[in-house]
């Protein structure tokens, strides 16, 4: 039996990377999946699960209800360990961090192998931008270091997993190492319009991933033929007060997929000011958004976008800073710059595709 429990995210959070853990662990034996039930439905739509058991996720919690979250996923995570036998798999698609900590000591209960992924959470360990995502490293970092036996930690990248035993977070002994998976089969085709170059941001803009510069980059550009929009959820109030006509913007709530799909199928280029503290940690779906249509990508150098770029070749433009990516944009011809780089970056879209999909 293979336990596989994601005690975190509902919906369509998530839903690829648990996706990709069902046909890992999963396919053509016994299992279990716990989580939210509108994501067991979704899940089911492509994989057969036969056995489910709901429970209640609430992914955007007040800081009073944390304490609460934290015991309500404790048992549950509890509970599973002692209905697991020794030849069974237990898999935590995600675990909060604190929970994490809270929980491993009495991962001696089973004897079964045990395996956790890591996300974007890994970033609070040096990166935090308050005082309780600090906390939250804190017990994140705390937990990787609590050592038991039969676990594993799955991580979403090369280097990703560079950093964590540079950091000696963990052994390489505890780590599988694979590539973001992603489902690039669903991609419409494209609808551009030839009068326009459309420079998109990709998924949730706040501060920190630096949309405020995409803000500002559309309001400084002069050129007529040269559209902006934000492609995802604006969910950072700090950035509401920038916002001006000559950037094209969506609701707050995260987009259906049926919407972000045809925003993006229209876009021409899309653009990343995110740093290396951003991304040094996780892995980028928005970067795979754009691989999937194949968007030229304009980006400040980070490890995550270097690492596509070094092993596959090129698929854009990486850039020392954000002054030198705005320049570029709003000073060259763009138009002859795809048309130049087109069919080289076209065949390294394709060799990403054929690693990172499923």
């Amino acid at each position: 039996m293979v336990r596989i429990i994601e005690t975190q995210m509902s919906g369509n959070a998530h839903l690829v990377i648990n996706l990709a853990m069902l046909k890992r662990f999963a396919e053509n034996t016994d299992f279990l999946f716990v989580g939210d039930q509108s994501q067991i439905e979704l899940l089911n739509k492509r994989f057969n699960i036969k056995n489910s058991q709901p429970i209640k996720v609430q992914e955007h919690v007040k800081k009073w209800q944390i304490p609460f979250m934290v015991i309500y996923h404790f048992f549950i995570i509890l509970n599973q360990l002692i209905y697991s036998k020794s030849i069974d798999k237990v898999v935590f698609t995600s675990l909060f961090p604190i929970t994490h900590r809270l929980v491993k000591p009495f991962f001696f209960i089973s004897k079964a192998e045990k395996y956790i992924v890591l996300h974007g959470e890994l970033k609070q360990i040096n990166a935090y931008t308050n005082s309780l995502l600090k906390i939250i490293g804190k017990f994140l970092k705390s937990a990787l270091l609590y050592k038991v036996s039969n676990l594993k930690y799955i991580v979403l990248g090369e280097n990703i997993e560079k950093v964590i035993l540079k950091n000696k977070w963990l052994l390489p002994a505890e780590i599988i190492c694979i590539q973001h998976p992603y489902n690039f089969s669903d991609a419409i085709p494209k609808q551009n319009n030839p009068e326009f170059l459309k420079l998109v941001s990709i998924g949730t803009s706040s501060i920190s991933k630096g949309s405020h510069y995409f803000i500002d980059l559309a309001k400084k550009n002069k050129n007529p033929k040269l559209l902006f929009e934000i492609v995802g959820a604006l969910t950072d109030p700090n950035l509401e007060v920038l916002l001006h006509d000559d950037i094209i913007t969506h609701d707050k709530k995260l987009l259906d997929s049926e919407t972000y799909n045809l925003l993006l199928s229209k876009a021409d280029i899309a653009v990343f000011f995110l740093n290396e503290a951003e991304y040094e940690y996780t892995a980028s779906a928005a970067f795979l958004d754009a691989v999937k249509y194949r968007l030229p990508i304009f980006a400040i150098k980070n490890s995550y976008f270097k690492y596509y770029f070094q092993n596959f070749g090129d698929v854009g433009i990486l850039f020392e800073n954000q002054e030198e990516l705005s320049r570029f944009i709003l000073n060259q011809n763009l138009s002859e710059v795809l048309e130049k780089n087109q069919k080289i970056w076209e065949e390294n879209f394709l060799k990403i595709i054929a690693k990172n999909g499923f």
